[in-house]
């Protein structure tokens, strides 16, 4: 190998060496220019997870809350249907019941197996129907 020959080793391997420190000088010039970019978008996605757990915790509080008022409209809905058939039940004897269940329409959702209820003669004038279950009287209204 020749004076020349080692000259022009030693220059490639200089100018691969320089653009191997070129190269890495400027990806950690890079890696400090975009670190406050970074830092920032880190602390907006920690304030988000934060919000988005304090989220989760409320809308948790709020179906434990709407669970419980199903559970009551539920409740309430069985006491009102309970109601309601003792008052078709009455109806068909009770000429106040009868009266309410026309005023009002109610009637039953399930199909009968009786035949339709007649409607009851009016009482004759002077005398006073009773009240049933404590509901008023239709006429005082």
């Amino acid at each position: 190998m020749t004076e020349s020959d080692h000259r022009g080793m030693v220059l490639a391997q200089g100018g691969l060496a320089l653009a191997a420190l070129v190269y890495l000088a400027a990806q950690t010039r890079t890696v400090f220019l975009e670190k406050p970019m970074l830092e920032a978008q880190k602390t907006f996605l920690v304030q988000r997870l934060s919000a988005l757990k304090t989220t989760n915790k409320q809308t948790d509080e709020a179906i434990e809350k709407r669970e419980s008022q199903i559970k009551r409209g539920q409740e309430l809905e069985a006491k009102y249907a309970a109601m309601l058939t003792e008052l078709l039940e009455l109806s068909k004897v009770d000429p106040d019941a009868r009266a309410l269940t026309l005023k009002w329409k109610i009637q039953s959702s399930q199909p009968s197996l009786d035949a339709p209820i007649a409607p009851i003669a009016p009482l004759p004038l002077g005398t006073a129907p009773a009240k049933p279950l404590g509901l008023p009287h239709p006429k005082s209204q």
